[in-house]
């Protein structure tokens, strides 16, 4: 692998601002935030928000339940 251009694989956060949430597991939203924002941020992957959406059942039934402040579990 060549260090000074990495390949970059889609996996991982867009922005070192999200890495600190991925180390934690929690996520805390935001106004604005949706299901998949929060997937491509974290992940480069919205598809990941049906992972998101059913790890955190108990706190949220369907994507649009999603509340500024609501803390959520993320998937390893």
């Amino acid at each position: 692998p060549d260090p000074i251009h990495p390949v970059k694989s889609g996996k991982g956060p867009v922005h070192p601002y999200f890495e600190r949430f991925l180390e934690s597991g929690n996520y805390f939203v935001r106004e604005g935030d949706s299901l998949k924002d929060i997937a491509y941020n974290l992940y480069q992957d919205e598809s990941r928000a049906d992972e998101i959406l059913k790890l955190n059942k108990s706190l949220i039934k369907k994507a649009s339940d999603l509340r500024p402040g609501m803390r959520l579990k993320l998937p390893r």
